[in-house]
């Protein structure tokens, strides 16, 4: 079970980072064209504060009535 947890962690770690990798090539690139490289490195603090809203987020909408109905 041990060597099955450490191969996930592995797989999780990697998929986050090529995203990450990716998400920073695409803006960083997309930045440098529209001439705002300062805001590149903020994609970090962005990243960081998204994921700890998401469960907030998705808690909210399942406890609010909607308006909708």
């Amino acid at each position: 079970i041990l060597l099955h947890n450490g191969v996930m962690l592995v797989i999780e770690s990697g998929a986050i980072s090529l995203k990450i990798g990716m998400q920073y090539l695409v803006f960083a690139n997309g930045a440098g064209k529209l001439g705002e490289k300062s805001v590149v490195p903020g994609i970090f603090l962005y990243e960081i504060i998204l994921t700890l809203l998401r469960p907030w987020i998705y808690l909210g909408s399942k406890f609010e009535k909607s308006k909708w109905k």
